[in-house]
C-alpha cells in the first residue's frame, strides 16, 4: 500500500522568487508549519499538500534539497510499519543495528540533518539513537532498568525512595506541558516575523521546533522512567498497562 493524499484543490503557496536549493528550503519551512497545523482544518491540510507538491516540482541544486526530498522519499517508502518519523531502531547481539534498510535510513538521517536542522523535529528518534551499541548490551533501556533496581552504588532501592521518584516523574508531566506551549507560542511569533523578516522569522522558527523536539525526547524519557518506577510495576506488566 502507498501513501496518498487528496489533490490541493489548486491551492498554490507563494514563495519569493527563489530556485532550487534555496527554494526547496523556504518551501520545507512552510510545510513543517503546516504539517504542525493540519489537523485544525481541512485548508491547512491541501495548503501543505499543495506546498510539498512545489518542492516534488523543484529541481535541486545541492545537499539540501536532496537531503528535503529524500526525507520525502522515505516517508512514502516506509509506509509499511512503522513509518519513518516513528521508527524506533533495533539491535542485534552483535550491538549492530539489526536490519540493513534500517541502517542505510540511520546513515542518511544522520547527514541529512547536518545540512536541514529542521528534520530534527520529525526524526529525532532516530538521529538520537546510537550507530552501534557497546558489546553485550542489548537495549538503552535494559541498562535504565538495571540501573533503578540495583540504585547508587549497588544499594537496594527502598519503596520509599522508589515511591518518591515516581512522585517526581509525575510531577514532571506539566512542566513539559509548559514548555510544549512556550513553544508553540514561539512558531506563532515567527509566523509573523517571517512577513517582515524572514531571516529572524527562520531562526525564531527554528528555536521553537528545537523546544518541541527536546520536550518529545524528555517525554519519551519521562514515560520510560514512569513505567520503570510505578508502585504497581510488576502487576502491570503481568496483567498489561492501561492505554
Amino acid at each position: 500500500m502507498t501513501k496518498t493524499r487528496k489533490p490541493a484543490r489548486g491551492t498554490h503557496a507563494t514563495t519569493p522568487e527563489q530556485a532550487g536549493d534555496e527554494k526547496i528550503l523556504t518551501l520545507f519551512r512552510q510545510w513543517c508549519e503546516l504539517q504542525r497545523q493540519e489537523a485544525k482544518s481541512e485548508e491547512l491540510a491541501f495548503r501543505r499538500d499543495a506546498v510539498e507538491l512545489q518542492i516534488h516540482h523543484t529541481p535541486a541544486t545541492g545537499a539540501v534539497g536532496l537531503a528535503i526530498k529524500g526525507y520525502f522519499l522515505g516517508y512514502y517508502h516506509a509506509d509499511a510499519d512503522p513509518a519513518i518519523d516513528e521508527a524506533a531502531l533495533t539491535y542485534g547481539e552483535d550491538g549492530e543495528i539489526e536490519h540493513w534498510d534500517s541502517r542505510a535510513v540511520k546513515s542518511f538521517v544522520d547527514d541529512a540533518v547536518r545540512v536541514v536542522p529542521e528534520l530534527r523535529t520529525f526524526l529525532a528518534r532516530i538521529i538520537d539513537a546510537p550507530v552501534r551499541l557497546p558489546p553485550g548490551t542489548d537495549e538503552p533501556k535494559k541498562e535504565a532498568a538495571e540501573f533503578v533496581e540495583r540504585g547508587a552504588g549497588g544499594a537496594p532501592v527502598t519503596p520509599a525512595e522508589a515511591h518518591e521518584a515516581w512522585q517526581i516523574v509525575c510531577d514532571m508531566e506539566q512542566d513539559v506541558e509548559q514548555a510544549r506551549i512556550f513553544a508553540y507560542g514561539l512558531s506563532i511569533l515567527a509566523a509573523d516575523s517571517l512577513r517582515d523578516d524572514e531571516n529572524l522569522g527562520a531562526f525564531v522558527m527554528q528555536l521553537a521546533w528545537s523546544i518541541e523536539a527536546h520536550c518529545k525526547d524528555i517525554e519519551e524519557r519521562r514515560g520510560e522512567l514512569f513505567h520503570l518506577l510505578h508502585p504497581s510495576r510488576d502487576k502491570f506488566e503481568k496483567e498489561g498497562w492501561p492505554s
